[in-house]
């Protein structure tokens, strides 16, 4: 799937030519040598998309490697990956999504109104209640950050059990060395991560052969859970079951979705009663911090492109590719929708612009590049 190998490289590539921009311009300037800027930044730019294609048009041609080794190099990656993140002191990131979580959970031990929380960097914490208490053990361990950990070896281990051991590595190698990926968790942001468990339980749908029809009660109290994690979420379960959602009886046309809303509004309600002016009054309160980048008329090509995402795929495989463009497209139509009201078109790599909402659909490109057909490119 060629345009899969082309998003995976989109994405990455503007993480390089964000920073590299950034690194270019400390260390040049440093060395009062500023002509030098451009230089750096397409030096890194032209390395990444030379090391990126041979990459990836070659993972299909990497030798097969048995159990033990893919299993201590995956290990090692993750170890390394650990150590660099923990050698950097959080209190300096300019990134504020794990302080997020961390003081949210602070203030909850202290019985303090934890969404009254303020990161470090002063803004107020955007994940809903499930998100955050998933980071509750991680918290204690020291580094709410290390969640990244469990949830890729269980992903992993769900596409193992799918698409076999070979596949495993070489998606594992595809993370690896994904400069958004690494991004993310050396600044200890929980976005990826967020992503990377959905699709994992998404796996296991497929693995377990979990559907609307045979499961409906599970799968809604499960969707509810997942909803409470981010709101765009909900809109990754949607092109997973709406063609199955059409099928059911009536009955279950009513109860799945009224179980799932029910679900996840009884994850908010201890926090809703806790301060219910938060939630009435305050512009900080989570729906508005997750809704703030979109406008009431994107809704007019969403809807439209969440429709044709879910009900335009046969086999699972085109699940992960739709699933992916819907979610390139969905930053990307909001982004420039804002650059234009806002007449900013040049600001794509400023503040104003987390180009880390590109990486939901990151994961998910990842086993249309690995396999065929639905199947391991081994079978």
């Amino acid at each position: 799937m060629n345009y899969m190998r082309l998003l995976y490289i989109l994405i990455n590539f503007l993480f390089v030519l964000k920073y590299s921009m950034r690194v270019g311009i400390i260390s040049t300037y440093a060395m009062d040598k500023s002509y030098l800027f451009p230089v750096v930044t397409a030096g890194c730019c032209v390395v990444y998309l030379i090391f990126s294609s041979l990459l990836i048009f070659n993972i299909h041609r990497l030798p097969k490697i048995n159990r033990k080794k893919s299993m201590v190099l995956m290990t090692l990656g993750l170890v390394i990956l650990t150590v660099a993140q923990l050698s950097i002191n959080p209190g300096i990131l300019m990134v504020d999504r794990w302080s997020a979580i961390h003081n949210f959970i602070a203030c909850l031990f202290n019985g303090e109104y934890p969404y009254g929380a303020v990161t470090h960097l002063g803004g107020h914490g955007s994940p809903f209640p499930v998100w955050q208490f998933f980071h509750i053990p991680f918290y204690l361990l020291g580094d709410v950050a290390l969640s990244f950990i469990p949830v890729t070896v269980f992903l992993l281990w769900t596409i193992f059990k799918l698409y076999g051991q070979q596949t495993t590595f070489r998606i594992f190698l595809l993370l690896v060395f994904s400069p958004a990926f690494v991004y993310e968790v050396i600044v200890r942001s929980d976005l990826i991560t967020n992503f990377l468990l959905v699709m994992a339980i998404i796996n296991c749908f497929i693995y377990y052969k979990v559907t609307l029809k045979t499961h409906p009660w599970l799968v809604a109290v499960i969707a509810g859970l997942l909803m409470s994690t981010r709101l765009s979420v909900a809109t990754v379960l949607i092109i997973y079951f709406l063609a199955e959602y059409i099928q059911l009886k009536w009955s279950q046309k009513v109860m799945v979705p009224l179980v799932s809303i029910l679900v996840f509004v009884l994850t908010f309600l201890p926090l809703f009663f806790w301060d219910v002016t938060f939630f009435s009054v305050s512009t900080k309160n989570p729906f508005i911090l997750q809704s703030r980048q979109g406008n009431f008329t994107d809704i007019l090509w969403i809807v439209p492109l969440l429709m044709v995402c879910a009900l335009q795929y046969k086999k699972k495989i085109d699940y992960y590719r739709n699933t992916a463009i819907f979610l390139f497209l969905f930053v990307s139509l909001i982004f420039i929708h804002n650059m234009w009201n806002n007449n900013n078109f040049d600001s794509l790599f400023s503040s104003a612009y987390d180009i880390t909402y590109f990486d939901m659909a990151l994961p998910f490109c990842l086993i249309p590049l690995v396999c065929r057909d639905g199947r391991s490119a081994d079978c």
